[in-house]
């Protein structure tokens, strides 16, 4: 599964069990979104995020990743933004957008099977 570029508008700690995340930094310039940074965490790793992070993830395995994520805020009922991952153009987020993300995801593995 990948997310494409987002906010929290919050702090995060991330804690991997299993498998691994690979995050790609952001920055909005005056010229759009530009990666600047990336941070691969394996199992055991973990990572704070401040609430100005913007970030992509991606899992590169063929399997699960398994993480604990803890969140500075009421990260279902926050207003905040993705970047559209192709032309990286904003667009709006919240809870509802990202279960639906995940809802979608996991109908494919559904699928699959």
């Amino acid at each position: 599964m990948n997310l494409m570029p987002h906010n929290h508008l919050m702090w995060a700690n991330i804690g991997i069990f299993t498998g691994r995340e690979d995050n790609i930094l952001w920055r909005e310039t005056a010229d759009g979104l530009k990666a600047f940074g990336v941070e691969a965490l394996f199992a055991g790793d973990a990572t704070a995020l401040s609430s100005s992070v913007i970030h992509s993830v991606t899992n590169p395995l063929p399997r699960f990743t398994g993480g604990i994520h803890i969140y500075g805020g009421d990260f279902f009922d926050t207003t905040r933004s993705q970047w559209n991952p192709e032309t990286l153009d904003k667009e709006p987020s919240n809870g509802a957008v990202i279960r639906a993300i995940f809802d979608r995801e996991n109908e494919k593995l559904r699928r699959n099977k």
